[in-house]
């Protein structure tokens, strides 16, 4: 497997974060602690950034790289991608960004597919095209999903009728 296909999108960097070359980066990782851990290398823009510290502030994940010191040296990258290895992950652990396309299956039913997540605060939510048409989300916490089956490409949950209308 090639350098590229190894790579999975782990976030986006939104913005920078004061003077001093600090980004802000909305993360999809489950664990954004193991993610993001200093000594780890992350690629923008197919540019490789090793972190020298991270912090977590509101809803995001504040970096520093390797190097960068000053706002002026990251400041281009704002509204990209951050890529990260795929090997990174422990078992059983995965990127939200890798379930978008995934089959949603309610009570041994496929309901629909997943379009996408968001970042709701205290919780994130995944985006659901309905096979009827419709769009819900729901959150994403263990009371409503059962199992993420990453090589089937299924999510199988137990919503509420209140999700599904």
């Amino acid at each position: 497997m090639n350098q590229k296909e190894n790579k999975t999108h782990i976030g986006d960097l939104v913005n920078t974060h004061g003077i001093k070359g600090e980004v802000r980066i909305l993360s999809s990782s489950v664990n954004p602690a193991e993610t993001f851990a200093p000594g780890t290398t992350v690629w923008v823009k197919d540019i490789e950034f090793k972190i020298n510290s991270f912090r977590l502030h509101k809803s995001f994940i504040l970096v520093i790289f390797e190097g960068v010191n000053n706002i002026n040296d990251i400041e281009y990258l704002k509204g990209n991608k951050v890529y990260g290895i795929k090997e990174d992950l422990q078992e059983g652990e995965f990127f939200l960004a890798d379930t978008i396309g995934f089959d949603v299956e309610n009570n041994g039913e496929v309901i629909g597919r997943i379009e996408s997540y968001m970042d709701l605060g205290p919780y994130d939510s995944y985006v659901v095209e309905l096979n009827n048409g419709k769009q819900t989300n729901f959150p994403i916490l263990d009371q409503y999903i059962i199992e993420t089956n990453i090589e089937e490409k299924k999510i199988i949950v137990n919503l509420p009728k209140e999700f599904l209308e």
